[in-house]
């Protein structure tokens, strides 16, 4: 293990025998939200500005301090970037419904994806239905449209065989 990681990663192993280690990526965290099965809409990017060093729970839940902006300050070319990515990433995965696509801009304006949240929350604090909102869809709309989408995967898949013929 390198000497990099230093104590806190030997101590980790006290907790599990399996410890995940993951790049830091220096730049903005952005958030996308996406709906759809074939044909996927996406809002513009969506930021949560931490009110300490790292946005954990406390910040999130406890203290509430932390700033939600929807939509942020971008450029027209780093949210088309990002739309792009946060949409092929949709498409790679099959993801159908909804998605909630979390993504570093990095200082050179390329995009990073951090993770594809599938079942993103949908309190009043969560940037999911903030980021629709955003995007003149109402909280009913988004509700809505999901049902829509589910309906129609569901009649698309019906057809399809459940057993295999031996």
């Amino acid at each position: 293990m390198p000497a990099a990681l230093g104590d806190a990663a030997v101590h980790s192993f006290e907790f599990d025998d399996h410890v995940i280690f993951e790049e830091f990526i220096r730049g903005r965290e952005l958030e996308l939200a996406l709906m759809g099965n074939e044909d996927v809409r996406v809002t513009r990017a969506g930021e949560i500005l931490a009110s300490r060093e790292f946005y954990d729970y406390d910040d999130k839940y406890v203290l509430g301090t932390a700033e939600t902006i929807a939509p942020t300050d971008l450029t027209d070319a780093q949210l088309a970037h990002a739309q792009r990515v946060a949409t092929a990433a949709y498409r790679a995965l099959r993801v159908e419904g909804l998605a909630r696509v979390d993504l570093f801009l990095q200082p050179d304006d390329e995009v990073v994806i951090n993770e594809v949240n599938t079942m993103p929350g949908f309190t009043p604090i969560s940037m999911f239905p903030m980021l629709w909102e955003a995007e003149g869809v109402s909280f009913a709309q988004i509700v809505d449209e999901l049902v829509s989408l589910a309906q129609a995967r569901h009649a698309r898949r019906r057809g399809l065989r459940k057993h295999r013929i031996l």
